[in-house]
C-alpha cells in the first residue's frame, strides 16, 4: 500500500492528490505546501474536523472532495478558490454555509448532503456585476439536512439544472424558484410539502422542469398536486417529452 507520503509527492508531480481512507485528522501540512501545483484533491473517508483558512493556496484546484469527514463549518476564505467547479462535501456535521461560497464563478456541482444545515443564507445579486450567485452552478444536492426553508435567491442560480432537497423539513418551495431558466430536475420527496401554494406556480408554468419527485410529501396523497397551479401546463410539457409520469410514482396523467 502506497505511504501518505508517496501519495503527497506523486500528487505534486501530477496535480491530482488521493489521500482517501487514511483516518487523517487533519489537512496534511504538506497539502498546504504543494497546494499551488494541485488541480484535485481527494480527502474523502477520513476524521478531519476543521478547514482553516489556510485552504486558500488552493488556487487552481477544480475539485474538492471531503465528504464523510467530520466538519462542522467552511471557512468565508474558501471564496480564494475561484477556479473550483466540484465540491463534495457530503456526510459531515456542517451546520451553516458561508455566503462567501456562492461567489465561485466556476463552480458547477456541490454537493451538501446529509449534514445538518439549518439554514441556507444566498445573497441579492449586485446590481452593478451579477456575481453573487455562481453563474455556472448547474447542479445543487441539500438532501439530507435540517432546512425548513429555501431562500428566495436560489431563484438567481441562472443555469442550475437539478436541485435535489430530499429528506428537509420543507413546508413549501420559494417564488424565486419559478425564475430557475435552466432547471430540469427537482427532487424534494420526503419533507412537509402540502397546500395549493407549496410549489410555486412559475415553476411549473414557465420553467423548463419536467421532472419533480415529490413522494413522502402531504401534496403527493390522494392526488392533491393535480390542483396545483401550474400542474396543468408541466403535465402538458411532461407528455411532450414523452414522460408519462411524475419520478416517484405520481402518475402525470389521470386513470
Amino acid at each position: 500500500t502506497e505511504s501518505k507520503g508517496a501519495k503527497l509527492k506523486r500528487g505534486e508531480k501530477t496535480g491530482s492528490v488521493n489521500l482517501v481512507g487514511l483516518k487523517l485528522k487533519s489537512i496534511p501540512k504538506k497539502l498546504y505546501l504543494i497546494g499551488e501545483k494541485l488541480r484535485v484533491i481527494n480527502l474523502r473517508e477520513n476524521n478531519i474536523e476543521k478547514l482553516g483558512r489556510d485552504i486558500k493556496v488552493f488556487t487552481k484546484v477544480k475539485a474538492l472532495d471531503l465528504s464523510l469527514n467530520r466538519l462542522v463549518s467552511i471557512p468565508p476564505s474558501i471564496s480564494c478558490l475561484q477556479r473550483m467547479q466540484k465540491l463534495l462535501l457530503s456526510g459531515n456535521r456542517i451546520t451553516t454555509i458561508p455566503v462567501e461560497l456562492w461567489s465561485l464563478q466556476r463552480l458547477e456541482i456541490v454537493d451538501l448532503s446529509s449534514n445538518l444545515i439549518v439554514d441556507l443564507e444566498i445573497p441579492e445579486e449586485s446590481k452593478e456585476k451579477s456575481t453573487a450567485l455562481a453563474p455556472n452552478l448547474r447542479e445543487l444536492n441539500l438532501g439530507k439536512n435540517s432546512l425548513k426553508r429555501l431562500p428566495d435567491t436560489l431563484g438567481n442560480a441562472s443555469n442550475l439544472r437539478t436541485l435535489k432537497v430530499d429528506a428537509n423539513s420543507l413546508t413549501s418551495l420559494p417564488q424565486g424558484l419559478g425564475n430557475l431558466a435552466e432547471i430540469r430536475k427537482i427532487s424534494c420527496r420526503n419533507n412537509d410539502l402540502d397546500g395549493p401554494g407549496c410549489i410555486p406556480e412559475a415553476l411549473l408554468r414557465d420553467t423548463k422542469l419536467f421532472i419533480i419527485e415529490l413522494d413522502g410529501n402531504p401534496i403527493a396523497k390522494d392526488g392533491k398536486y393535480y390542483k396545483l397551479k401550474g400542474f396543468s401546463a408541466y403535465e402538458a410539457r411532461c407528455k411532450e417529452k414523452g414522460d408519462k409520469q411524475i419520478h416517484g410514482g405520481l402518475p402525470v396523467t389521470k386513470a
